[in-house]
């Protein structure tokens, strides 16, 4: 977290560093988020990063997150992390059945 010289804080993903959509942070967080059983279009409609997206913008991002939890559950798993795969196959459930429900999909 770094903080701004007028006092707000930019969080910063030193990992994975690059320039991109404001929204697309929050997308990412939100399968988190209704794994705790949140809806999160709501928050996706109240935030400044999220609101005035494009709701196929957000569609198609959330389908690729269903493709990568998708294909990395299915490798093998880690030694170190003998739970990440598992982790990931939770993840892609969550957000496929969130991508459903955005879609009105049955």
């Amino acid at each position: 977290m770094l903080l701004r010289p007028e006092g707000g804080v930019s969080v910063i993903d030193w990992a994975w560093p690059c320039v991109g959509a404001a929204w697309i942070d929050l997308v990412s967080l939100a399968p988190s988020i209704a794994a705790s059983g949140v809806d999160p279009d709501p928050i996706l409609a109240a935030h400044t990063s999220t609101r005035d997206a494009e709701p196929a913008a957000i569609d198609a991002f959330i389908c690729a997150l269903v493709g990568y939890w998708e294909n990395n559950s299915r490798q093998p798993g880690p030694p170190r992390s003998p739970n990440l795969r598992r982790h990931q196959a939770h993840s892609a459930q969550v957000s496929r059945a969130w991508l459903r429900r955005r879609l009105a999909w049955p």
